[in-house]
């Protein structure tokens, strides 16, 4: 995909929308352009729509597990310590 060209130089959403595409998270975005701290909500659906696009046609196998119980018996933690 071309980046968009104003004048010549490449827009500030192309770069971003670079970055994305090549998989930084949105601390590695905010760090290389701080200036997108308030539309850091508008990087993270603009990967999700991405995303979305990617997996729209795929088929995956998926296995789900309920985990029921008392609150304070260690569901979460039980969870976290497999797959950490």
């Amino acid at each position: 995909m071309p980046a968009e060209r104003f004048g010549g130089k490449i827009s500030l959403e192309a770069m971003i929308l670079e970055q994305v595409q090549d998989g930084a998270s949105n601390a590695e975005i905010l760090q290389a352009f701080p200036q997108m701290l308030r539309g850091i909500t508008d990087v993270s659906r603009a990967r999700e729509i991405l995303r979305a696009e990617v997996y729209r046609n795929k088929w995956r196998t998926l296995e789900t597990t309920y985990i029921w119980g008392a609150a304070g018996v260690g569901k979460t933690r039980y969870v976290m310590e497999k797959y950490s």
